[in-house]
């Protein structure tokens, strides 16, 4: 029987390739969340590239105002601020959560939601990665522990 299987083409249950479903899905699943703690990590760097862009631009732009003593700085600086400030604390919640996800982190599971519920807001890519972490979220449940 062993030999017209394996002469068919047909895996059998002896041979060391045999992966039952059950384990391939725990192992594709912990892909998936290897991945969205990967994503979350380069938006969370990527958060923080575009908050020093803006930063030291800000800076150029009003250098020379400020040389000046202009009193319409004043807005200008907190306006800078009041944009600069929220993008820096989201790139480094991106980035913990993200390193939180990988270690399996019982906050983590949470920390993503939020997060992804919050991309996605961001069209069209922040979009895409949202509802690709919501699927994960969804099909993994309570083996974000079992990562190693």
């Amino acid at each position: 029987m062993q030999r017209l299987l394996s002469n068919s083409g047909l895996e059998t249950h002896n041979t060391p390739e045999y992966i039952p479903p059950g384990n391939t899905m725990k192992k594709d699943m912990q892909k998936h969340i290897r991945t969205v703690s990967l994503i979350f990590i380069v938006v969370g760097c990527l958060y923080l590239l575009a908050v020093g862009c803006i930063g030291a631009f800000g800076l150029l732009a009003t250098g020379n105002q400020a040389q000046n003593g202009d009193l319409a700085l004043v807005p200008t600086v907190l306006t800078g601020a009041a944009v600069v400030l929220p993008l820096g604390l989201i790139g480094i919640f991106h980035i913990l959560t993200g390193k939180a996800l990988r270690a399996g982190r019982s906050w983590a599971r949470i920390a993503t939601w939020i997060l992804a519920v919050v991309n996605l807001g961001n069209v069209p890519i922040g979009t895409a990665i949202g509802a690709y972490a919501i699927w994960v979220l969804v099909k993994t449940r309570e083996e974000i522990r079992n990562i190693s």
